[in-house]
């Protein structure tokens, strides 16, 4: 039976939560949930005789929320054989709360595409100038060379991350 546990690993105020996904005594990961509470609000919270402010009672039913919709999804992946890992973890997480992933990516070539976009609004710091028409052609000669070479890798992200 897998079990999910959160937990605060700084003593800062508004420290980022994480959810810990245990499968086996072999197996767990852990990732950040988005959420940002202290050490002692986590604590509270996850007791049961404590009397809760708003704030609290939000978290708490923020990871209950959470924790529910985990299971929910991992019961549903189990029923369909399919792979329990750290990006699932994450990507569960998304998710349950509604975010948008498409605008992240991990491909460089994507990054080199906006970052040619966004080139004509970059300004100099060391003289104060947008960059040149020749430094917009090196850079989308970079992104050519990195297109092709990833047109011309035939394995796939994802049988990478399988192994």
């Amino acid at each position: 039976m897998a079990t999910i546990k959160f937990l605060v690993q700084s003593k800062k105020d508004n420290a980022p939560i994480y959810c810990r996904l245990s499968i086996n005594k072999q197996t767990s990961f852990k990732r950040k949930t988005g959420i940002t509470a202290n050490d002692s609000i986590l604590k509270r919270v996850s007791s049961q005789r404590a009397s809760l402010d708003e704030s609290e009672k939000r978290v708490k039913s923020q990871l209950e929320g959470l924790r529910l919709g985990l299971l929910d999804q991992l019961n549903s992946l189990n029923a369909e054989g399919g792979l329990i890992d750290g990006y699932w973890l994450d990507n569960a997480i998304s998710t349950y709360f509604g975010r948008d992933k498409t605008g992240k990516s991990d491909l460089l070539t994507d990054y080199t595409s906006k970052f040619i976009q966004n080139l004509e609004f970059k300004i100099s710091e060391r003289n104060g100038v947008v960059a040149s028409v020749s430094s917009k052609k090196k850079y989308t000669s970079i992104h050519k060379k990195l297109v092709n070479f990833e047109n011309s890798v035939t394995v796939g992200l994802e049988s990478v991350r399988s192994t």
